[in-house]
């Protein structure tokens, strides 16, 4: 099978930023002239999976390349799969060489194409364009991707699904009813709680009782969430 010829990394969205001055190709209008941006201007393609909405193509169009011209004098194409075709077209591409740059995958298929020869190694990119990468990720998530010494993919993120996703809702009628506006500590999430249980609101079956609670310990009841600092 064909080998791609341009990079190819295994990564998600934020995590190429800082190695996208790596790529070099041919100026395109419109190449920026600053002496802090990379030269030359140049277009990643990358591949992402579901569906893409008319609101995140005006934000890529308008916002964000807008912002990459700027900082890194580069241009985002993004060519969307539905999940359902996701991967039988994701090999498709990779194994007759189109040109992308970039796609997003998980961590059990980086062993497979790396033996089909569909990425290359990113160890030299990462050391020299990818400081703020692995300044913010730890180390260890890095070692999944590592076989025969080299580094193969880019991990997605910092966290664990789990830890970066969980969130808490709450309505915001209830909020205002107890004199506040915001949630932005567990510290005021306990606040809230402890506001709508005095108040005999039904939020209290959250709790799993009805009786007047006490006022809460810190941690206590945020333990199962995480909220932003």
């Amino acid at each position: 099978m064909k080998t791609l010829n341009r990079v190819v990394l295994l990564c998600s969205f934020v995590a190429w930023f800082a190695i996208a001055s790596a790529c070099k190709g041919a100026p395109e209008h419109g190449e920026s002239t600053g002496a802090d941006v990379p030269q030359p201007y140049v277009t990643l393609s990358m591949i992402m999976p579901g569906d893409e909405s008319a609101r995140m193509r005006e934000f890529v169009d308008n916002e964000l390349n807008a912002r990459l011209k700027q900082e890194l004098n580069i241009k985002l194409e993004l060519t969307y799969i539905p999940w359902a075709d996701y991967q039988s077209k994701v090999e498709l591409a990779l194994s007759t060489g189109e040109n992308y740059d970039l796609f997003w995958y998980g961590t059990s298929f980086v062993s497979d194409y790396k033996t089909k020869g569909y990425i290359q190694p990113l160890d030299t990119l990462l050391r020299t364009y990818g400081k703020d990468l692995t300044a913010n990720i730890p180390a260890d998530n890095f070692k999944q991707y590592e076989m025969d010494g080299s580094l193969w993919a880019i991990p997605s993120q910092a966290f664990t699904s789990a830890g970066k996703f969980t969130s808490v809702m709450v309505r915001q009628d209830l909020l205002e009813s107890v004199g506040m506006k915001e949630i932005r500590t567990i510290a005021d999430l306990e606040a809230f709680l402890y506001e709508n249980a005095c108040a005999g609101s039904e939020l209290l079956r959250v709790l799993g009782k009805r009786s007047r609670p006490r006022r809460p310990v810190a941690g206590a009841v945020g333990s199962a969430a995480h909220l932003p600092r």
